[in-house]
C-alpha cells in the first residue's frame, strides 16, 4: 500500500544544556533503545586534549512506568579519540560508534548487569555504520565492508566481502557515504545514486548480489523488514515488492513531516523513525556547530 502517513512525536533532549553541541549528528534504533552521536561534544576536554572527543548518548522506552523515552548513560571510548559519535549504529544488545579510523562497539550488560561496555575495536577507514546481529557494515570512500562476529574466531569482528559500485560508475568514490543492514539486505548510498544488495545465505558463507538501484541521493539510510527510508532535505521511503514483486519502489516523501530542515540522520524500527534534524542558525556557525533536532516520528495506525 502506499498510505503511508508520518506524525511528528516525542523530540529527545540531551539530558543538560552542555551536552547540546553536536548532539544529533547521528542517531540508530533497535527495539526500545535510541543511540545518539555527538562527535563535538567536549566533557572530557581534559581528559583527552580533544576539543571534540565525541560522546554517543543511549534511550531506552521505559514500557512499565512513564511510557516515554528517557535518557540512560553516556558511552565515551577508551582510549580517548577524536569525533567518536560521527556515526552510531545499534542491534539488539550491541551499539557500534564511529571515531576517525576507529570503530568501537559496545554490549549491553557487559561487563555487568545493567551496564554498556566497550567489548571491542576496530581499525577500519569507515564513516557510516549499519549492524544486524552478527553481521556488521561499515561504508568507507568507495566501498562498503561486511565485518561477521566471531570470524575469523570467537570474540573477534572480520571482514568476510567487500562491496563495490559499478565498475562504470561516476560516483565510485562516495559509494558508501550511508550504508545500513537488515538480516540478509544492505543498503549502500553514493553522490548519485543509492544501491540495494541482498544475501543468498546467511553467515561467513554467503554471497552478496546487487538486486537494485534507487535514483535517489541520501546523507542517511536505514533500512528494517521490508522499508527503507533516505535522510536528506527531503526524506524517501520506499517499500519491497512495490510496485511489483522484488521490486523497490518509492511510497512517501516525507516533505510536510516536520518543515524548513535537514534530515540529517535517519532511523527506522517496526512504526517508527528517529531522525535528527538540522536547523542554520546564526548563533552557529559551520557544519560541525549547526543545530540539531532530535525526534521520534511515529506511524499514523489510523492511516494504513
Amino acid at each position: 500500500s502506499t498510505d503511508y502517513e508520518w506524525d511528528k512525536g516525542t523530540q529527545l533532549l540531551p539530558p543538560s544544556v552542555n551536552d547540546e553541541r553536536s548532539f544529533g549528528r547521528s542517531v540508530a534504533i533497535s527495539n526500545n533503545t535510541i543511540v545518539i552521536g555527538a562527535p563535538w561534544d567536549y566533557e572530557r576536554y581534559q581528559e583527552c586534549e580533544y576539543s571534540g572527543s565525541g560522546a554517543a548518548f543511549v534511550f531506552s522506552f521505559d514500557e512499565l512506568g512513564s511510557q516515554k523515552w528517557e535518557f540512560t548513560i553516556k558511552l565515551f571510548p577508551i582510549p580517548c579519540t577524536e569525533r567518536f559519535g560521527e556515526a552510531v549504529a545499534i542491534s539488539k544488545d550491541t551499539i557500534v560508534v564511529d571515531a576517525y579510523g576507529e570503530v568501537y562497539l559496545f554490549e549491553r550488560d557487559f561487563p555487568s548487569l545493567g551496564e554498556w561496555g566497550q567489548s571491542a575495536k576496530i581499525s577500519s577507514p569507515g564513516g557510516s555504520l549499519g549492524i544486524d546481529q552478527d553481521t556488521l557494515v561499515v561504508g568507507a570512500k568507495g566501498s562498503a565492508f561486511i565485518f561477521n562476529r566471531n570470524f575469523p574466531s570467537e570474540q573477534m569482528w572480520g571482514i568476510v566481502t567487500e562491496l563495490l559500485p559499478p565498475e562504470n560508475g561516476t560516483d565510485s568514490e562516495d559509494f558508501g557515504k550511508s550504508v545500513a543492514i537488515h538480516k540478509d539486505t544492505v543498503v549502500v548510498g553514493s553522490r548519485e545514486s543509492t544501491y540495494v544488495f541482498d544475501r543468498n545465505l546467511p553467515g561467513n558463507n554467503g554471497n552478496w548480489t546487487r538486486v537494485a538501484v534507487l535514483n535517489i541521493i541520501s546523507s542517511s539510510l536505514s533500512i528494517d523488514g521490508d522499508t527503507i527510508v533516505a535522510g536528506g532535505y527531503t526524506p524517501h521511503v520506499f517499500s519491497r515488492h512495490f510496485p511489483k514483486p522484488h521490486a523497490w519502489g518509492q511510497v512517501l516523501q516525507m516533505d510536510c513531516v516536520i518543515d524548513r530542515a535537514h534530515f540529517s540522520s535517519v532511523a527506522i524500527f517496526n512504526s517508527q523513525i528517529v531522525t535528527s534534524l538540522s536547523y542554520d542558525e546564526h548563533a552557529f556557525s559551520g557544519p560541525s556547530y549547526r543545530r540539531n533536532k532530535v525526534y521520534v516520528i511515529e506511524q499514523c495506525p489510523h492511516c494504513l
